[in-house]
């Protein structure tokens, strides 16, 4: 009798350390479960973004354009332009309110100039040795997180050249490039917001006078210039 009288204290000392073990284990997961929880909840929600990024910790985002843009220049149709393997970086800060602004490096930012391999009108590729390169100076901005929203100015200059035996001075085209509506005189275009980092922006332009009279006679100018730009973002 006694004997068992033992052995049941023994396994009930037994219980009771096993069960506070248990009890003081279960203590600890629940509380490493509210640091998770209040550390997700104090962070902040990207979902219904239509870019979903943290804005108040990305610093910069690649530009990438790709190859079914379009441009168009005075009365002339539009030039099929694939811009495939443009872009560059651009610094992002954050404005609050999911708005972040962009500025890009100029000197860092690649376009593809409109040459026979490149652009065409109707199918056929523009005859060389026509070829127009694009020189930005200028490209900066906001970006809407929420509603998937871009505004870019962008200021570029165009140097037509027809190889070693003509050279125009540079056209002069300052934009803005929207994912919503632009319209000048001849053209109107609508871009699309960027979702899941792709977006269609667009912009119109007036070109003024060069200067050079073969130029500024076979364009008409001062006249309308527009772009269509598809590209992709991707923000780090």
């Amino acid at each position: 009798m006694l004997q068992f009288r033992s052995q049941i204290a023994r396994t009930g000392r037994t219980s009771h350390a096993t069960g506070g073990a248990v009890l003081h284990a279960c203590q600890r997961r629940t509380a490493r479960s509210v640091k998770v929880c209040a550390a997700a909840a104090d962070a902040p929600s990207t979902s219904g973004r239509a870019i979903p990024i943290d804005t108040a910790t990305v610093r910069r985002v690649k530009l990438r354009t790709q190859k079914n843009c379009e441009l168009a220049v005075s009365v002339y149709p539009m030039f099929a332009y694939n811009a495939l393997g443009g872009g560059g970086w651009a610094t992002v800060t954050d404005e609050g309110q999911g708005i972040v602004r962009v500025q890009f490096d100029a000197d860092g930012l690649v376009i593809p100039p409109l040459c026979w391999k490149t652009a065409s009108i109707f199918g056929v590729p523009i005859p060389p040795p026509l070829n127009i390169a694009i020189k930005p100076q200028r490209l900066e901005g906001t970006m809407n997180t929420i509603t998937g929203e871009v505004n870019l100015n962008f200021d570029a200059e165009f140097e037509f050249t027809a190889g070693p035996l003509y050279k125009a001075p540079p056209l002069v085209v300052k934009t803005l490039l929207t994912t919503g509506t632009t319209q000048g005189r001849f053209r109107k275009a609508t871009g699309s917001p960027v979702v899941n980092g792709v977006g269609k922006l667009v912009g119109a332009a007036t070109v003024e006078k060069t200067g050079d009279a073969f130029m500024d006679t076979f364009l008409m100018l001062p006249t309308d210039a527009l772009a269509i730009m598809v590209a992709d973002f991707a923000f780090e």
